[in-house]
């Protein structure tokens, strides 16, 4: 008696192209790494780290890997997606589902990360069938370094221009030297920047401002356009509280710092900070800096206290402020929400 076993999905790839899919381009990710074909090359997915530890793809991720596009967008947010189908028909991808991740987002690999040699099989097979217009767009390397050579807004040129769209922690060079930013952690894994974090860093010093509220901010700029006058029309990335994102002077004060060291080149008599209040600029709502009156901050109905601190060119006092009608319940607060308000009313 003679038993036929069933074939185990093949592991190479013909197209990314929902409408040219093939029942060849059915593949089954599995394990910590996958490895796969294509255009005679071979190049590996992961699924999710977590922690700094691998976790792998989740049981029966069987489908095929495609190009989520949308006409209206630029290709730099387009994405490689997985789509989990029950068999290698086309019928069975057009009603199957896109692979998750454990926030249930979708495990995606956007094209912007393209340019790494971990995924150029993917980007020469995008180019290859005409998916992608090689010539508007061109994916950076992702671990090239990006470049910036001040801070100071009315010397940025478009090479300080940069593109951190996207990423968990991002490798920027001053000259000489190096250093890394990160948007902040939840629940101790990194969140990835907005998928519009396309800008210049500078250096949000107002006049009227003491310098201790003076701080490095991002500012997002229209699309990919790196032209320095887009940087006045631009507006600062914010955290998802609507707290600008920001690195504090205070934390440049190391000697070996290469802001602190690009500051300092541009003038800025970084020693004579020594004495700035060293605040989180971390989604901080429980601790905000007032600087004048009628300066808007935020209030955070989870808290039943707040502490804010009042900054003057004399120095600064902290204050522990008791929201009364929260401050009655015992224990957390029984609220959530957020609600801007200005520091008129404290008086």
């Amino acid at each position: 008696m003679s038993r036929t076993r069933a074939l185990a999905p093949r592991r190479v790839i013909k197209t990314l192209d929902p409408s040219r899919l093939h029942p060849s381009d059915y593949v089954h990710l599995a394990g910590i790494q996958t490895k796969l074909s294509a255009l005679d090359s071979t190049f590996e997915l992961g699924y999710r780290q977590l922690r700094e530890q691998n976790i792998p793809f989740p049981p029966g991720s069987l489908g095929f890997l495609y190009l989520s596009s949308c006409p209206d967008e630029p290709e730099s947010t387009w994405q490689i997606r997985f789509r989990l189908a029950d068999s290698d028909s086309l019928q069975s991808f057009r009603s199957g589902a896109d692979l998750l991740l454990p926030d249930h987002k979708p495990w995606s690999i956007p094209l912007r990360y393209l340019g790494s040699k971990k995924y150029a099989t993917l980007w020469e097979l995008l180019v290859r069938e005409g998916s992608v217009c090689s010539a508007l767009f061109k994916p950076k390397p992702y671990y090239a370094g990006q470049t910036i050579k001040t801070l100071d807004p009315s010397l940025l040129q478009a090479s300080d221009h940069l593109n951190i769209a996207g990423f968990t922690k991002s490798q920027i060079s001053t000259p000489g030297s190096s250093f890394e930013i990160t948007y902040y952690s939840q629940n101790g894994n990194r969140v990835r920047f907005p998928d519009d974090a396309r800008g210049f860093l500078y250096l949000h010093s107002p006049a009227e401002e003491p310098k201790a509220k003076w701080e490095i901010r991002f500012c997002i700029t229209n699309s990919d356009n790196n032209c320095p006058s887009s940087f006045k029309s631009g507006l600062d990335l914010l955290f998802p509280n609507q707290t600008p994102w920001a690195i504090s002077l205070s934390s440049t004060k190391a000697r070996s710092h290469p802001l602190r060291e690009l500051l300092i080149r541009e003038g800025l008599d970084i020693d004579a900070l020594a004495h700035i209040p060293s605040v989180k600029t971390v989604m901080s709502t429980s601790r905000p800096l007032i600087y004048s009156l009628g300066q808007r901050f935020c209030l955070n109905f989870k808290n039943t206290t707040f502490q804010p601190i009042f900054i003057s060119f004399g120095g600064e006092e902290k204050l522990d402020c008791y929201i009364e009608f929260l401050s009655r319940h015992r224990g957390p607060s029984p609220y959530i929400g957020m609600l801007y308000v200005t520091s008129l009313g404290l008086c």
